[in-house]
């Protein structure tokens, strides 16, 4: 029994191949995973003024609230049957990245033992939803803008909207 020398080559060839081939896909894939988390625009807080004002809710600057802080240039929001609603300006996105961390640390408190949450996370996007029994959470940073808001359980379906109104 002579070993095959074409068939050994040929078998060879076919493993390069293969490992090739293995590394293409691996590369393409990257991107398209990568392209999972669409880059969202930020607004303005007089973009997010207009769009809350034409859905129906009374805006107002309390950006004093935050006068101590220095990074924070801007905050309008507002509150209507229990959902809260806070837009932030923020003076870096480094410093937007920081709010928006310590606003998710804030909420790890909040979890108690009946909880649903999920996050992605970059220096220029982030987000974090909570969902507890009774009440449900967001904070969002996108560049220098970071939204933060709480309301009922009862009320997500509307705090969803919103979100989905300002393109966060």
């Amino acid at each position: 029994m002579g070993i095959n020398v074409k068939a050994v080559i040929l078998f060879r060839l076919c493993k390069r191949f293969q490992m090739l081939y293995i590394l293409l896909i691996a590369l393409l894939l990257i991107p398209i995973l990568a392209g999972c988390v669409q880059a969202k625009k930020s607004i303005t807080a007089e973009d997010f003024r207009t769009t809350m004002e034409g859905m129906g809710y009374n805006v107002s600057d309390t950006s004093e609230e935050y006068a101590e802080d220095d990074f924070i240039q801007t905050c309008v929001g507002f509150v209507d049957a229990g959902l809260q609603v806070s837009f932030f300006e923020i003076d870096a996105t480094d410093n937007a990245f920081e709010y928006y961390l310590l606003k998710k640390a804030f909420l790890a408190d909040k979890k108690g033992n009946d909880f649903h949450d999920g996050s992605y996370q970059a220096k220029s996007q982030s987000e974090y939803k909570l969902k507890t029994s009774k009440h449900y959470y967001y904070v969002a940073q996108v560049k220098t803008t970071v939204i933060y808001s709480e309301c009922p359980i009862s009320e997500a379906t509307r705090l969803d909207d919103i979100i989905k109104a300002i393109g966060y």
